[in-house]
Formats: C-alpha cells, sequence, structure tokens
C-alpha cells in the first residue's frame, strides 16, 4: 500500500532502506525529537526496525520518498497496540534536516491522517509533540489537530522525561483544515 501527495510517495519502509534512513535520521537534531530511538543511533538499530515484518510491529510505518530520495519516515500506531491500549490511531514522523523546511512534514501528516481515518473509520487520531518542538506543533496545528493535556515521556535519547503536547484532531476539524 502506497500514499501519494503532490510531492511525495510514501510507502511500507523495507529492510533496504534502512542504509538511506540512517544517513537523514542519524542526527542529534533529528532524533532528540523521537521518543523511541535511541542515541546515538546505529545502523544496525535502523536495519533490525526496516526489516521487522509488519505484523510484528504496532504501527504501520512509511518512508517519504521525494524525488526519488527518502527524505523522511511516518507512521500510525494502531488502535488497540500499546499498553494501556490505544483508543485511537496515533502518529509518529520525522524529516531529516537537510529536507526540512519545505513543507514534507505536512504533506506527509496530511496523507497519513488522512490514511488512518479511512483504515480505522476512526473519529479522531492522535500525535504528541515534545514541548520544544515548535515546528512540529505548527505542522499538526494547521492540520487542525488541538491541544488535549500535556504528560511527561520517557525519551530514549536523552535519557530523561520530556513534557510533551497530547494534539488530536476529529475527522470534521482534519477535513475543515485540510480544504
Amino acid at each position: 500500500m502506497e500514499l501519494r501527495t503532490a510531492r511525495l510517495l510514501l510507502r511500507p519502509i523495507r529492510a533496504e532502506d534502512a542504509p538511506a534512513l540512517h544517513a537523514i535520521e542519524n542526527d542529534w537534531e533529528v532524533v532528540r525529537m523521537l521518543a523511541a530511538v535511541p542515541w546515538p543511533l546505529s545502523v544496525a538499530a535502523v536495519e533490525a526496525f526496516a526489516a521487522r515484518p509488519a505484523a510484528e510491529r504496532e504501527s504501520d510505518n512509511f518512508v517519504l520518498v521525494a524525488n526519488g530520495f527518502a527524505v523522511g519516515a511516518a507512521g500510525v500506531k494502531r488502535p488497540g497496540s500499546g499498553d494501556p491500549p490505544r483508543e485511537m490511531p496515533r502518529l509518529g514522523y520525522w524529516v531529516g534536516r537537510a529536507f526540512q523546511g519545505r513543507g514534507y512534514a505536512g504533506e506527509a501528516v496530511a496523507a497519513v491522517t488522512a490514511w488512518a481515518f479511512e483504515r480505522w473509520d476512526a473519529h479522531r487520531v492522535g500525535a504528541g509533540v515534545f514541548v520544544d518542538n515548535p515546528a512540529s506543533l505548527r505542522v499538526l496545528e494547521k492540520l487542525g489537530f488541538r491541544e488535549v493535556r500535556r504528560y511527561d515521556t520517557p525519551s530514549l535519547s536523552r535519557g530523561v522525561p520530556i513534557r510533551t503536547i497530547d494534539m488530536q484532531v476529529t475527522r470534521a476539524d482534519f477535513e475543515t483544515a485540510a480544504r
């Protein structure tokens, strides 16, 4: 299954994507904004993640491809996955620093949000963003996401809990914002 936007192809991550993804993700400024990614990031960790069969993951994961090159990744954690089980699809995404500021994150998040609403016939989609990540917060707000609460999330890369803004969007608010 693939998703397409005006400039991006979002396709399932494959084992052969690991070297390209590692090359752009192995950047402290990228990794520090991700809760479950270690620092330093090893090629082996990216290879293991990319090679894991989709059925063994709690999320559906996509590589973001622009002009034939990987520029980032996005994923949707499935409702019912996790402990406690998630009530709704939850997004995660990142764009390599060399590709930031070009609107790729907004395109990718819009595509996976629309896909999540359809895939699970969801009424809400959520995402968490660290309080010190205003760029990601703006991406979500432009698509109709609103703050629901704040909580601390363990950060594997930083080694401490980071204050996180829980953002959610209803289908109606997303459709209004996406127009």
